[in-house]
């Protein structure tokens, strides 16, 4: 076997060794991975803080859905308000309602009075 193979053959096993150790839970227990724990801790933290918070988004926009839903339906039910109010306001509709009551409506236009009270000047400073 030359050199080269028997290289081969090493870097093969070096390179499926970690998958065993870590079936086998040597990996867990190393120098190494204790010196990383605080990171794998932050990391999961981490994690738990970004799922928290697609939650908190989600939520969130349903709670906009609903507000934009409720809004669109009070914007309706204003318009249709409006318009009721509109027909009721005419003057032909206010006219058929004053004479079921026994009024009529007026025909000559309203005329201003003004009275002059005897102490007051007519010109202001």
């Amino acid at each position: 076997m030359s050199q080269a193979e028997a290289n081969d053959q090493t870097g093969k096993k070096r390179a499926s060794r970690p998958f065993f150790d870590l079936l086998n839970g040597r990996m867990l227990s190393g120098p190494r991975f204790l010196e990383q724990l605080p990171f794998l801790l932050f990391l999961c933290g981490l994690s738990i803080v970004y799922i928290g918070y697609g939650y908190f988004t989600e939520s969130t926009v349903k709670q906009i859905y609903r507000a934009d839903q409720e809004l669109k339906e009070l914007k309706a039910e204003y318009l249709t308000t409006q318009a009721g109010l509109q027909q009721i306001r005419q003057q032909s509709r206010i006219a058929d309602a004053i004479q079921d009551m026994g009024l009529k409506e007026s025909v000559t236009p309203p005329r201003k009075i003004s009275v002059e009270r005897a102490g007051q000047n007519t010109r202001r400073p």
